[in-house]
C-alpha cells in the first residue's frame, strides 16, 4: 500500500484552504496550488486568521499554529506538484474545468501519485477517464468546513484499484477524518439527499405554504439542527445548492431543480431572511402549516434515502453518520425512520412518488435499517475488530455489545485466527457506557435492564 506523506491541493478557494489547513494540522506536508500566487496568498491568509483564532480559544499553542504554518507552501505552477504522494483537486464545481485540470495533471505527475477529486456530485468514472491509469483516481468529498467537520466520502470509481482505495482508507483516518464509503452514484450518498432536501424548502415557499424563515424554524426543530434550510444555503451560496441538484436531475422529476432556485441562483444573491437568520420566531407556528411543511420534508429525505439503499449506495450505518456528522443533524435519516417505522415511512415515500410521478423505492424495511456499529476483518492469522460509532465517540449501549461479542467469538472460534486486535473509528476507542441508555432507563424504572447491561459488558 502506498505511504502518503506529502499531499498536493489545487484550489485555494474557500474549501481547498480549509483541507489544506486539516491535513497540515496532521503533520502532512502540504502543497497548496493555484493559478496565480494572489489566490495562495488569500488562502494562506484565510488559513492564518483560522490558526490564530484557535490559538486564542486556546484550542491549540501559538507554536502549534506556527508548526502548522510550516506544513503548507504555495506555487502557482502545477508542476511543482511532482513530488506529491496525493493530489487532490477542489476547484469550482465544473465538470468542464475540473476534466482539463486533471488532463494536465495526468502529463505531469508521476505514475503512483493518487489523483483525487473533492466533487460534490460529479462521476468519478466519468472524471477519471482523461487519466491514463484510472486505476490511481478516487473521490474524497470533503464537507464544510473541511478543517473542522470530520466527514469525508470515499468514493472509488469502477477503476478504482484496491490499492489505491486502501491508501484512501488509511489517508482519511491519520488526516483526522471519519470516512464514509460510497458507490458512484451522482450526489454520492449525503448531497444525494440533503441537496433534494433543500429543493424541497424552496418548493414550499413557492407554494406559498410558508415564509422561508417559518420553514427555516420547523426544519430545525424536527432535524435538530442550528441553520434551517435556507440560512445554510446562505451560509454555503445558493449557486452550490442550484448546481448540486442540478446533476441530480438525471434520478427523475423529484430533482428536478425549484424554478425559484434557480432564479435565486442566477441572481448571485442569498436569500432575504427577515430575522436575520434566527431559527425562533416570535408567533407560534399553526399546526397545520407545521404538519405540512414536516410531512413534505420527511417524505423526500426518506423516498431518496431509500433510493440509496436499492441502488446499494452505501450502508445504513455510513448514510446515518454522513447526516449526524457532515451535517450534524441530531439525528440521522436512519434513526427517523426507525422512530416513524415501517408503515409511517412507507406513508411518507408513498406520498412523495405519487406527487412526483416517480417509482416507490422497495428498500422500505426495517432489516435495512440495522445500523452495524462494530465490524470484523480477518487477515490471515490476525483478526481485528473495529468499534465503529464515531458519532457516539463508540460509547457502548446493548446494540454495540451485542455486535461486539458476536463479532468476538466468530473471531475466537476461528482456527486461522491467532491474534485479536480490538480498535476504535473516529476521537476515542471507546468513551465508555452510553450514558443516554441509564439515563433513560432510570427515568422509565427500568433498573433490571440496567443491571442485565452491566452483566453483559461484564461477561463480555
Amino acid at each position: 500500500m502506498k505511504v502518503i506523506k506529502t499531499v498536493g491541493v489545487v484550489g485555494a478557494g474557500t474549501m481547498g484552504a480549509a483541507i489544506a489547513q486539516k491535513i497540515a494540522q496532521e503533520g502532512f506536508d502540504v502543497i497548496l496550488a493555484d493559478r496565480a500566487m494572489n489566490y495562495i496568498e488569500k488562502g494562506l491568509g484565510g488559513i492564518r486568521t483560522m490558526l490564530d483564532e484557535a490559538a486564542e480559544r486556546k484550542v491549540m499553542t501559538k507554536e502549534q499554529a506556527e508548526a502548522v504554518l510550516k506544513n503548507i507552501s504555495g506555487t502557482d505552477k502545477l508542476s511543482d506538484l511532482k513530488s506529491c504522494d496525493l493530489v487532490i483537486e477542489a476547484i469550482f464545481e465544473n465538470f468542464d474545468a475540473k476534466v482539463s485540470l486533471f488532463r494536465e495533471l495526468n502529463s505531469i505527475l508521476p505514475g503512483d501519485c493518487i489523483i483525487a477529486s473533492n466533487t460534490s456530485s460529479y462521476s468519478i468514472g466519468e472524471l477519471a477517464r482523461v487519466v491514463d491509469r484510472p486505476s490511481r483516481f478516487i473521490g474524497m468529498h470533503f464537507f464544510y468546513h473541511a478543517a473542522k467537520n470530520r466527514l469525508l466520502e470515499i468514493i472509488p470509481g469502477k477503476e478504482t484499484s484496491a490499492e489505491v482505495l486502501e491508501a484512501a482508507r488509511e489517508f482519511a483516518i491519520m488526516a483526522g477524518k471519519d470516512p464514509i464509503e460510497c458507490s458512484d452514484r451522482n450526489g454520492f450518498a449525503v448531497n444525494r439527499f440533503f441537496v433534494p432536501w433543500l429543493n424541497e424548502s424552496v418548493r414550499i415557499f413557492e407554494e406559498d405554504i410558508a415564509s422561508k424563515e417559518v420553514i427555516d424554524e420547523v426544519c430545525c426543530k424536527l432535524f435538530g439542527i442550528g441553520m434551517g434550510p435556507f440560512a445554510l444555503m446562505n451560509a454555503t451560496g445558493v449557486p452550490v445548492a442550484y448546481h448540486s441538484e442540478k446533476t441530480l436531475e438525471t434520478f427523475g422529476s423529484l430533482y428536478k431543480v425549484a424554478p425559484l432556485l434557480e432564479v435565486q441562483a442566477l441572481s448571485g444573491k442569498p436569500w432575504e431572511l427577515n430575522n436575520g437568520g434566527e431559527q425562533q420566531s416570535k408567533s407560534p407556528v399553526p399546526a397545520e402549516v407545521d404538519s405540512v411543511i414536516r410531512e413534505r420534508m420527511l417524505s423526500v429525505v426518506f423516498f431518496v434515502c431509500s433510493q440509496i439503499f436499492d441502488e446499494k449506495v452505501c450502508s445504513a450505518a455510513h448514510l446515518n453518520r454522513g447526516a449526524r456528522i457532515g451535517l450534524r443533524w441530531r439525528k440521522g435519516p436512519v434513526e427517523l425512520m426507525k422512530i416513524q417505522g415501517v408503515k409511517e415511512v412507507k406513508r411518507l415515500v408513498e406520498l412523495a412518488a405519487k406527487r412526483y410521478r416517480m417509482d416507490v423505492p422497495l428498500s422500505v424495511k426495517e432489516d435495512i435499517w440495522v445500523i452495524k456499529t462494530v465490524s470484523l476483518a480477518v487477515n490471515g492469522e490476525n483478526a481485528v475488530i473495529t468499534m465503529d460509532d464515531p458519532e457516539s465517540m463508540n460509547a457502548l449501549n446493548v446494540d454495540s455489545v451485542r455486535q461486539l461479542e458476536e463479532c468476538f467469538d466468530k473471531a475466537a472460534n476461528n482456527p486461522s485466527v491467532k491474534t485479536i486486535f480490538i480498535t476504535g473509528s473516529g476521537k476515542a476507542f471507546v468513551a465508555g457506557a452510553d450514558i443516554k441508555f441509564f439515563v433513560n432507563n432510570i427515568k422509565n424504572k427500568k433498573i433490571e435492564d440496567i443491571e442485565s447491561f452491566t452483566a453483559s459488558g461484564q461477561a463480555l
